[in-house]
Order: C-alpha cells, then sequence, then structure tokens
C-alpha cells in the first residue's frame, strides 16, 4: 500500500510540474507579479493546486520549460499512472 500512495504523491507532483510547463507565460507572469512569499498562493489560486504542488512548480528549474522535458514529464507521468493502475488490480 505504501508503494501505491507514493505513485499518487509522485503522480501529484508531476501533474503540477506538467501544468506549469504547459502553462509556462502565465507561470511567470504569476511568479515575477506576486508579492514577495506570495507567489506559490498565487499559482495555487490561479491553477486550483494544492500549495505542496505549488511549491513544487516553484521549485522547478527554468530548464524544465523545454518541449523536450515536458515530453519526458509526459510520458513519467504515463507510467506512473500505468502503475498506479497495476497496483490497483485495473
Amino acid at each position: 500500500m505504501t508503494d501505491l500512495r507514493n505513485l499518487r504523491g509522485r503522480r501529484e507532483m508531476i501533474e503540477a510540474i506538467l501544468l506549469a510547463v504547459e502553462n509556462a507565460e502565465q507561470v511567470m507572469r504569476i511568479c515575477s507579479t506576486a508579492a514577495a512569499g506570495a507567489a506559490d498562493e498565487a499559482l495555487a489560486d490561479a491553477f486550483g493546486i494544492s500549495d505542496l504542488q505549488a511549491q513544487a512548480v516553484l521549485d522547478m528549474q527554468i530548464r524544465r520549460f523545454t518541449p523536450e522535458r515536458a515530453a519526458a514529464v509526459r510520458a513519467e507521468l504515463a507510467e506512473v499512472n500505468q502503475r498506479i493502475r497495476d497496483l490497483e488490480g485495473r
């Protein structure tokens, strides 16, 4: 059960990263205009994500915003989703 819980948590982070990559301009705009220390809350509000997910987005390195990295994140998400389905017996 721990593996499943860990995979679900990883999926949550990957989904946030993918959302950020696919909305890079909006993420950058939010981060550049948010009050000091409020970017995480602004991201959470703008995208309907958790505080933990917003922090994961803020922790991203700018190189993750390339098309190649976006494709890698999509592939990782598909892999994690498949592993979750396997563990759930679907």
